[in-house]
């Protein structure tokens, strides 16, 4: 199980939207736009292999 599975198609794209305003910030450490990167990725599979786009 992972955290997605608790998480409803909705869920996951608001997620993914503040991830992706995350990632655009300056300030931002590279490690963590990294990381909003990475979990952009997972969420992003996660919709798909639900059937979403």
């Amino acid at each position: 199980m992972n955290r997605f599975d608790y998480m409803t198609d909705n869920d996951i794209k608001a997620e993914l939207k503040d991830l992706t305003n995350e990632r655009k910030r300056r300030d931002l450490p590279e490690a963590a736009r990294e990381a909003a990167i990475e979990a952009i990725d997972k969420g992003l599979d996660e919709l798909l292999k639900r059937g979403n786009r």
